[in-house]
């Protein structure tokens, strides 16, 4: 598998921070947050139903909780990025300093559209560039400590999105020092 671009930019990018100004994003489709939920373990989504009581929501309203964004960038399916909004706020779908989210892709199909979860995580950072494998976008994952900064570049195998190279950044002498990382295997 070829290594990306040193200096590629990004067709999509999120962080904990923000909701995406420049970008077109709106409420995750009722079928996107379906399947979010269903990914989520009892636990988190008695959470949820916390935050939704908290937040004077209707018991179920779990659409308002998260943001989807369209990634196009070539022909072949579409991804879905769904993140946690930030009003309202739901703790549940964030931690410290990260956020979770969730990739689907989105292909035609007999019977209209459908929707596969084929990435989620959390961190500080997500980002999906236009190189593509196996019809879907390379993606790169950020998780930072106080510490430093792990980004994880992947592609995806056909089934799954892999590890193809990562970094570690630190802080050395008051700047940022980025260098290759071993990947590790999940």
């Amino acid at each position: 598998m070829a290594w990306p671009a040193a200096a590629e930019t990004p067709v999509f990018s999120a962080s904990v921070e923000v909701e995406w100004p420049h970008q077109r994003d709106a409420m995750a489709a009722p079928a996107l947050v379906r399947l979010v939920i269903a990914s989520l373990d009892r636990s988190d989504v008695d959470l949820l139903d916390t935050c939704l009581a908290e937040q004077r929501l209707p018991a179920g309203g779990y659409d308002r909780l998260f943001r989807a964004v369209g990634i196009r960038s070539g022909p072949g399916p579409a991804l879905w990025f769904v993140r946690p909004a930030l009003r309202p706020y739901c703790h549940a779908l964030y931690g410290a300093h990260s956020f979770r989210y969730f990739l689907f892709e989105e292909r035609a199909a007999a019977t209209g559209w459908q929707n596969r979860l084929v990435f989620s995580s959390g961190g500080d950072r997500f980002a999906a560039y236009a190189t593509r494998h196996h019809g879907l976008n390379d993606i790169e994952t950020t998780g930072c400590t106080a510490a430093g900064c792990d980004s994880v570049r992947m592609a995806f195998d056909g089934r799954d999105y892999r590890p193809i190279q990562c970094t570690r950044t630190i802080f050395e002498a008051g700047r940022e020092v980025t260098r290759p990382a071993l990947c590790r295997r999940s």
